[in-house]
């Protein structure tokens, strides 16, 4: 399991809950007002926070203490087991410096192939005051966590079963490109040399004449690689054998898009070395 223990503490309905022995897939049961929806509302804003998003923090369990805390114990194994038989690959070198603890780091150390189990815990504190503290300052970190261990939530209940816009979020966040070379001028001129015939410039044109006439904030890096990949691909609306969404029934659009978002992470995610931390909420 991606995650190996979870811990909260002094946060909402939890004066400190433990879960820990995670398997691949578990199942949360419990009656109403137990604390299972404030499990998950602990756990998306601590991965709101990953992500530098701005939200208001959940309450204090007590305001005897000046503190609350949310702990996630991830198991960094699989990576680590990959990682020590590349030892010359800066980007597993990288992976080992930044969440393997410093006694494992040695050459003889990634060499043995006994005692390979090892994990990294990352901390959330957050304060009566409202402001929120990371257990590390390092931003790569914090990136690398997010990009080795993203979390996902799926809700089929609450969401628009004739717009799988969600989807889209998962594809650009499970690969990672190097888009650093390629600015917007760049973009413009391929698709002017590309799409326009003897020599004209309309696409460029047109699209300085767009940004005189309408205001709009710079793309993130992942919107413009969300672009890039809609580019590539035959389309960007969803289907089931075929047929448009809307003519399928709740029931269809609800399992077909647990099945699509689940073959997408377990074929993206096998490649790039993710390990992805689903939480899929319902009733039974």
């Amino acid at each position: 399991m991606t995650v190996q223990a979870i811990k909260i503490t002094n946060l909402l309905s939890f004066d400190e809950l433990v879960v820990n022995n995670l398997n691949d897939m578990n199942c949360i049961v419990g009656r109403n007002n137990v604390g299972k929806s404030n499990l998950l509302k602990v756990l998306k804003f601590f991965y709101n926070k990953l992500e530098g998003k701005e939200e208001l923090p959940p309450k204090l369990n007590s305001n005897y203490s000046y503190k609350g805390s949310i702990s996630i114990t991830f198991d960094m194994t699989r990576i680590f087991r990959i990682a020590r038989k590349q030892p010359t690959n800066t980007y597993f070198a990288f992976i080992i410096r930044k969440l393997v603890p410093l006694h494992k780091r040695s050459m003889f150390t990634l060499m043995r192939y006994d005692n390979d189990h090892t994990t990294y815990t990352l901390t959330l504190n957050i304060y009566n005051d409202g402001k929120v503290k990371w257990s590390t300052n390092d931003k790569q970190t914090l990136n690398l966590i997010l990009y080795l261990f993203p979390f996902f939530h799926i809700e089929p209940r609450h969401m628009d079963l004739h717009e799988w816009d969600s989807l889209w979020d998962l594809i650009s966040r499970l690969k990672s490109f190097n888009l650093s070379k390629i600015d917007d001028q760049t973009i413009i001129d391929f698709f002017d040399k590309s799409i326009n015939a003897d020599g004209e410039s309309s696409y460029k044109n047109y699209i300085s004449e767009l940004n005189s006439t309408i205001s709009t904030k710079p793309s993130t890096q992942k919107e413009k690689l969300l672009s890039y990949i809609k580019a590539g691909l035959k389309g960007y609306r969803f289907e089931i054998d075929e047929n448009d969404l809307k003519y399928h029934s709740d029931g269809t659009n609800s399992f077909h898009f647990i099945k699509t978002f689940l073959k997408i992470l377990i074929t993206i995610s096998r490649r790039e070395y993710i390990t992805p931390f689903v939480f899929r909420e319902g009733s039974i």
